[in-house]
């Protein structure tokens, strides 16, 4: 049997990784649980943060966010991978496009799809465009569920289903706020996402060890070996709010406003984890910094919904 579901993202070509500069900082969220707070930033261009490759990967990555792991087999199987991406597009522009938060359709909630499977290696079981699209019936809060692993050399088995939450607004705390909005709904009917999980996250495999794995883990059995806790992964984008009048000082200073942006923001983090009794769960934050985060979430969607990307 498996011992983990295959990655969707993309494993060719342009990835997160190549993408993103992660900002090194001392803060930590402190909890019980292990947890991650990650800031990261695009490249750099005449003061202005450069879109066009974060456009590429999410274009790319389209049909694999929207689409079940059976469901792309179907299209290789049937030799129509070339009309995934276009077939991902029509549904997202149906579902209201980048404007329509809750649909998955809007670039949060891709992005946090995009950072839990390669900055937290946390593979997709259920993105938000496959609660909207497939699974309304059980008025799901969360903006996709994904599997994470034990520790490399864990004493036991014990695996994490990570919920996942997410914001791209103008100021860091409002987008903070919203996402624990959606966590503290999220948190209030666990066992409902649960059950969506238990009846339908096996049909969407594509071959039986990989379903018999997640069987494994979601399914109660009575001599289980294996064990889960439910955890938060959070994609927060915020506008980073420096004139571009800076010149050649421009680059330095945006890095020391987003360590100072984190610095603030931290402890009103943990703060919200505390006053929502939360701390039984493990959190892993991922944050990103925009020119103008709201005007450019809607331009990047519309451009990669539109297929105006250069890929």
């Amino acid at each position: 049997m498996s011992e983990s579901l295959t990655p969707t993202m993309r494993q060719k070509g342009l990835r997160l990784k190549d993408i993103f500069t992660e900002v090194e900082h001392q803060e930590k969220l402190d909890l019980q649980r292990k947890g991650q707070l990650r800031l990261f930033h695009m490249a750099m261009h005449s003061n202005h943060f450069f879109t066009g490759n974060l456009q590429g990967i999410l274009y790319h990555n389209l049909a694999r966010y929207v689409f079940s792991r059976a469901q792309l087999e179907d299209f290789k199987n049937n030799d129509e991978l070339d009309v995934a991406i276009a077939e991902a597009m029509r549904i997202m522009r149906e579902n209201g496009g980048a404007e329509a938060e809750g649909t998955g359709s809007a670039m949060s909630e891709i992005l946090v799809y995009a950072f839990l499977e390669e900055m937290l290696n946390a593979r997709k079981i259920l993105s938000r465009a496959e609660v909207y699209n497939d699974l309304s019936k059980f008025k799901s809060e969360c903006k996709g569920i994904h599997l994470l692993p034990p520790d490399e050399g864990a004493d036991r088995l014990h695996y994490q289903l990570v919920f996942g939450a997410s914001k791209i607004i103008g100021e860091l705390e409002d987008a903070i706020n919203y996402a624990f909005e959606t966590i503290q709904k999220i948190d209030r009917h666990e066992d409902r996402e649960i059950i969506m999980l238990q009846k339908t996250a096996l049909d969407r495999m594509v071959n039986d060890a990989e379903g018999q794995f997640l069987k494994s883990i979601i399914l109660p059995e009575p001599e289980g070996l294996t064990e889960y806790d439910t955890s938060y992964g959070v994609f927060l984008g915020y506008s980073l709010g420096l004139k571009k009048d800076r010149g050649e000082e421009f680059p330095q200073l945006a890095k020391s406003k987003m360590e100072y942006d984190l610095k603030r923001w931290a402890p009103y983090i943990v703060q919200k984890i505390k006053e929502n009794n939360l701390e039984n769960h493990s959190f892993y934050f991922y944050l990103v910094p925009f020119d103008d985060a709201e005007a450019d979430s809607r331009q990047i969607m519309d451009n990669v919904l539109k297929g105006g990307v250069i890929a």
